[in-house]
């Protein structure tokens, strides 16, 4: 992260801490009492306050760490103890009630729940799950009274997951329905990004024979919608949420994990459904380099009746070929796709063209796969696609650094610091 800011790739960072909240909150609070000055620690206050109220801002608690901070120093060398006493031994009472104590006087709610956190640990380790879940309720409270209730919910699937370790079923119901309610909620209400991490914990801790709510379906359908399936607020609830998750993972160039995904929406889907969830299984392949097995997937895909299916398959095939290096072979197939008249509209057609530019650019017709590569760099941009847009201009910038276009080179490093500063 240091590093992208360093670049000045602001956008790249940004996109980091969101896909790893927590790693970026201990990273906060492990520099929260460094220079004043630190912009890491500033931009992380900034990224992890968004969408937050004001009294549950990371920018808030950074006020307040800088307000005090003699008593920041001072929590920060009894948090710091605490946890290294955590992984090598239990922590006493009185470190305990020691750093709650601290924590009380700071007056911050971020500091309570991160203390909260950390004595849940504790009983957590201890096997005391009562008083595990009696620390995380007390959190969950706080975060809602403070209307943070994405991180509300959170806590109450920390909840059911503390209540099935003590076996406490229906507690564990109780708890995992909230959490499942107040995030379709939040859906219901504003519009937000999709945390697939959430969704993920929340499939590992739903209880043994707990129902997804149909409200799931309604409240996540748009995030599935470039899988290609037919989604609808009538789908099947573990559809949608597996379609969303892959899709989810495949934007970040997670393949692996979006392969067991979309693996594991196609034991929900029907007809042409199971056909776009194999094209995109082997994508991921494909870009895993497991190509015969990728290939083997399409062979469904590529004869089927559907025109889009079909199409969309061959364009699919047309990109492994490119990846596995035969390049003549990917144009073609790729070209055959693109100019088939039967449809032009089908999910992902635009990083196809893309993949057709780089092939064309690659095997040296340089006039027509620049043209070609801007087009479809213009059509990211205008749809809102930063992160494919991104992947785009970088891969511009190897070939042209490759083939010493200096002049060129520096004006698509320069159009990758606009995107990035947004």
């Amino acid at each position: 992260m240091k590093q992208l800011l360093n670049q000045e790739r602001s956008f790249s960072a940004s996109e980091f801490v969101d896909t790893h909240d927590e790693v970026a909150e201990q990273a906060f609070w492990e520099r929260c009492v460094t220079k004043a000055d630190d912009k890491l620690v500033d931009f992380i206050a900034v990224q992890l306050s968004s969408d937050v109220p004001s009294a549950m801002s990371f920018t808030s608690l950074r006020s307040t760490l800088q307000a005090n901070s003699t008593q920041t120093l001072a929590y920060h060398r009894l948090r710091s103890r605490f946890i290294s006493q955590l992984k090598s031994e239990e922590p006493s009472e009185q470190n305990a009630e020691q750093l709650r104590s601290m924590a009380e006087e700071m007056d911050h709610p971020l500091v309570m729940l991160d203390v909260l956190r950390l004595l849940g640990l504790r009983e957590m380790k201890r096997e005391c799950f009562e008083s595990t879940e009696s620390l995380y309720v007390q959190a969950a409270k706080i975060a809602g009274e403070h209307r943070d209730h994405a991180r509300e919910d959170k806590l109450w699937l920390m909840i059911a997951d503390t209540s099935l370790r003590s076996g406490r079923l229906s507690d564990a119901r109780t708890a995992w329905t909230k959490a499942i309610q107040g995030h379709v909620d939040l859906h219901r209400e504003e519009k937000r990004r999709f945390d697939s991490k959430f969704w993920i914990q929340a499939i590992e801790q739903r209880p043994s024979e707990e129902e997804w709510p149909e409200e799931v379906a309604v409240a996540l359908v748009s995030f599935g919608q470039m899988t290609g399936c037919h989604l609808s607020w009538a789908s099947r609830p573990e559809l949608v949420l597996w379609c969303a998750i892959g899709s989810a993972q495949y934007e970040r160039s997670e393949f692996q994990a979006a392969l067991l995904h979309f693996k594991n929406a196609e034991s929900f889907a029907t007809g042409d459904d199971v056909m776009w969830l194999r094209i995109l299984q082997s994508k991921c392949l494909a870009s895993l380099g497991q190509n015969v097995a990728a290939a083997a997937l399409l062979s469904g895909p590529v004869a089927s009746e559907n025109a889009r299916v079909a199409i969309a398959a061959t364009a699919a095939i047309g990109s492994a070929k490119l990846q596995s290096g035969a390049y003549r072979q990917g144009i073609q197939l790729l070209e055959k796709a693109l100019n088939d008249p039967r449809d032009a509209d089908w999910p992902n057609r635009s990083q196809a063209e893309a993949d057709l530019a780089l092939g064309l650019l690659i095997l040296g017709d340089t006039d027509s796969g620049l043209e070609s590569l801007h087009t479809v760099q213009a059509t990211f941009e205008e749809q809102g696609e930063r992160i494919a847009l991104l992947q785009s201009l970088e891969n511009e910038l190897r070939l042209l650094d490759h083939e010493g276009r200096n002049e060129e080179a520096d004006k698509v490093k320069l159009r990758i610091q606009l995107v990035e500063r947004g």
